[in-house]
């Protein structure tokens, strides 16, 4: 999908794209594990293509991906994608 077509998220939005909660989300992309924000609108707020976060779920190998369930303990701990 080219990013003229492809849809932008919010901050809330990316958290449950990834299925974690927006603090956790929040702590990931202040720890930069996440991949930078592809917008950053005049009132500061960040977007994100979903393109891009779906591909930072599809360059981690299965084996690394998260199991735990969303919002618990060691999804705040572990990368996107990557188990704790």
């Amino acid at each position: 999908m080219g990013k003229d077509r492809d849809r932008l998220l919010s901050q809330r939005e990316a958290a449950d794209f990834y299925q974690v909660s927006p603090r956790c989300f929040y702590n990931w992309r202040k720890r930069h594990l996440l991949p930078k924000p592809s917008v950053v609108l005049p009132n500061g707020r960040y977007q994100w293509y979903e393109s891009v976060l779906r591909a930072t779920l599809k360059s981690t190998p299965p084996s690394k991906q998260t199991v735990a369930a969303p919002h618990s303990k060691a999804q705040v701990d572990a990368r996107p994608g990557q188990a704790a």
